[in-house]
């Protein structure tokens, strides 16, 4: 029970009751007069009572977790098991076998809870149990140590009492009171609304627009709904409604402010629900009947994609009206509107009390009960906080692994490849794209016209070719369409392609394990706009794509699994390439070419968020229109069209040595390892090394 729920209590007792307000009259007399006599022999400490709970001494004993996603449906469902009221969202009660319960209905910690305790035949209360942190969606639950032996307890004045072992007390004669100075928990407790919120089976009544609310989407309707009640409690929120009074109708009568806050205060209950997505409807909502897609449950964060009106549109059904006006239905101006407003705008200002999605990490972790909503969604806007960070780790996605610098070493390298080192290749056969060198074996990508294939070769004495990959089996595809690059890190080759797609294999054994991008080109989680070059480090797979630098998170190149994007760059100018490239450099900054616009992009990946608009540290201006970029330590290579290759300065962007000659004629894309550039000859489909200490 919450704090709200003290009051005084009746004098009338049974026997039972009476005999233990003498014994703890009896107890505290002696006490107070210090006499009390210890038959036990043991010390003060080793009786004391108090429930004293840091955040390490929780274990499967103590404490579980609602909402965890094996819970089964007979508790999700069950009112008696998981339900709440907005404005007592941490419950503290005494169970049938005398055990202290605490359930906390909220998605971050607050810390400094005590519970004090009172009953019958002592006027005064003591302190139960205290606990330094409360965490999200917590279960507490111990038993009652009077309950078992003869405990000390200090009261609320300070005093020390003993109370007498008593295991025939009955749960309603244990009152309890909360008590906590966290600002969390004075926000949540402060709301103007009671709703009395519950989890709907909807998805039992045979109706298709619902779909099962699975224990991820009550975590996030636990949330939603507290920090609407929060938002609707704001003097912002009135001022808001006051601004467009005489502009909201319901049925051809205009609605009040009062009318509406009237309306939302003393609304009694949801029960929550969710849309299945497999018909056109997107809501249902009624009474106590409140059902949002997945989506929206997830996307009501201004830190992900915003919330969307269909909230706002069925809690206006919930508060009894109808599609007839704009409390529901809108087209400058409606209710939904200002919800919105007023919702992001506390967001940003972190004054609701769940202000983050990052709080809970939906779509970061690896939750197999989301439906059809993508795991990653870039941010609209950035909460930078500490509080997140150390849920999270921070924003940014790096250091999500070490970077593979293996396939970098070994002795320098000279040589020569062309078609005919291939068996049964022609010149019309083989026209090599992009490559990576990776200790002893050379990957080439072949965007020859019908014959698009990775071509494998082991140069450990002298050229080998070693095999072919056209097709494989499994994939949204089975075969390469227009390749355009490719590189190896961790195990896994990564080979992008025109059609929007970056496949991902397994490096030993050819195997297809995933491909990141659906094939049709846009900036959604699933999707790049086309792919033409690929580099992993840091843990991030960068993919240079029409518009934009995007990132993925490495560790989510999973066979069968279909990894998201993480962010993406700000636009880099949309352009028709010839070729780009992409590159890092031993001090976590990445590298993009630009052909059209005669720069190079440089990002820092330690400042790299999980957002569509990541801008670039600085841009290199170049003289001339480069088409790829490689590193070799600290030394910077770029190819340029016209058949130049020149070492340039990775800040200012001058030309330290033009390497151009005969042999860099058709020059497009390029490798660096093992002290060795290799690069491509796009006119004689030639592949050459050299050494760079001979450049």
């Amino acid at each position: 029970m919450s704090r709200r729920t003290t009051k005084k209590f009746s004098t009338h007792f049974t026997m039972k009751q009476f005999l233990t307000a003498f014994c703890l009259s009896v107890s505290v007399l002696f006490l107070a007069i210090g006499c009390a006599k210890d038959d036990k022999n043991s010390s003060v400490e080793s009786r004391r009572g108090e429930i004293f709970m840091t955040q390490a001494d929780y274990n499967d004993s103590n404490t579980s977790y609602m909402f965890s996603d094996d819970e089964e449906d007979a508790v999700l469902y069950n009112s008696q098991e998981r339900s709440f009221y907005v404005n007592a969202p941490l419950q503290v009660t005494v169970t049938s076998d005398l055990e202290l319960r605490m359930r906390f209905y909220c998605g971050r910690a607050i810390d400094g809870v005590t519970v004090w305790a009172q009953i019958p035949g002592y006027d005064e209360q003591f302190r139960l149990a205290r606990f330094e942190k409360v965490l999200p969606f917590q279960e507490f639950k111990q038993q009652i140590p009077f309950t078992l032996d003869d405990k000390l307890y200090y009261t609320r004045s300070g005093k020390m009492i003993e109370i007498m072992k008593n295991d025939h007390v009955s749960p309603s004669d244990i009152k309890l009171e909360i008590e906590c100075e966290s600002p969390l928990y004075k926000q949540l407790t402060s709301v103007k609304p009671k709703w009395f919120i519950s989890f709907g089976d909807y998805h039992t009544s045979g109706n298709p627009n619902w779909g099962k609310l699975k224990p991820v989407h009550a975590r996030e309707s636990v949330c939603f709904m507290l920090n609407i009640a929060e938002a609707f409690s704001t003097p912002e929120f009135e001022a808001a409604l006051r601004s467009a009074e005489g502009q909201l109708n319901d049925n051809g009568r205009v609605i009040s402010t009062d009318e509406i806050l009237s309306r939302t205060f003393s609304h009694g209950s949801f029960l929550m629900g969710l849309i299945s997505g497999n018909t056109a409807v997107a809501g249902l909502g009624g009474g106590s009947t409140y059902g949002i897609l997945e989506e929206n449950y997830l996307q009501a964060y201004v830190d992900d994609t915003s919330v969307s009106d269909i909230p706002f549109h069925e809690f206006a059904h919930c508060l009894g009206y109808s599609h007839n006006g704009n409390m529901t239905y809108y087209g400058s101006t409606g209710y939904p509107p200002i919800c919105i407003k007023v919702f992001n705008e506390l967001g940003k200002a972190k004054r609701l009390p769940i202000y983050s999605r990052r709080f809970l990490g939906t779509r970061v972790n690896k939750h197999d009960q989301l439906n059809k909503a993508a795991k990653y969604v870039p941010s609209w806007y950035i909460i930078e906080d500490p509080e997140l960070d150390a849920i999270d780790g921070g924003l940014n996605p790096a250091p999500q692994g070490q970077t593979d610098l293996a396939g970098k070493e070994g002795e320098p390298l000279n040589f020569t490849i062309g078609w005919q080192d291939l068996p049964n290749a022609s010149k019309a056969t083989f026209t090599p794209k992009d490559i990576c060198l990776y200790g002893n074996t050379l990957y080439v990508v072949n965007d020859a016209a019908n014959n698009n294939s990775l071509e494998v070769f082991d140069l450990s004495n002298g050229v080998k070719h070693v095999k072919t990959i056209r097709s494989w089996n499994g994939g949204p595809v089975t075969s390469f369409n227009r390749v355009t690059g490719v590189t190896r890190a961790n195990g896994k080759l990564y080979v992008t392609t025109m059609d929007s797609r970056t496949l991902v294999f397994d490096a030993e054994t050819y195997q297809y394990m995933t491909c990141i991008g659906n094939g049709n080109w846009g900036e959604n989680p699933g999707q790049t706009v086309h792919a033409f070059d690929v580099e992993v480090a840091h843990g991030i797979v960068f993919i240079r794509d029409k518009r934009k630098l995007v990132f993925c998170i490495e560790n989510d190149m999973v066979a069968e699994q279909t990894p998201y994007v993480y962010g993406r760059s700000a636009n880099l100018v949309e352009y028709q390439f010839t070729a780009a490239g992409v590159d890092f450099d031993r001090e976590g900054k990445v590298y993009t070419t630009h052909q059209q616009q005669n720069k190079i992009d440089v990002f820092k990946i330690e400042d790299l968020r999980m957002r569509n608009d990541n801008a670039p540290l600085y841009t290199i201006k170049l003289n001339g229109s480069p088409l790829d970029v490689a590193f070799h330590e600290n030394r910077m290579f770029v190819s340029f069209t016209g058949g130049k290759l020149c070492e340039i300065n990775p800040e200012t962007g001058a030309v330290i040595k033009d390497l151009s000659g005969d042999y860099t004629k058709g020059i497009e894309k390029m490798t660096s390892a093992r002290g060795t550039i290799v690069f491509i000859n796009r006119n004689d489909g030639t592949i050459r090394a050299m050494d760079i200490n001979n450049l």
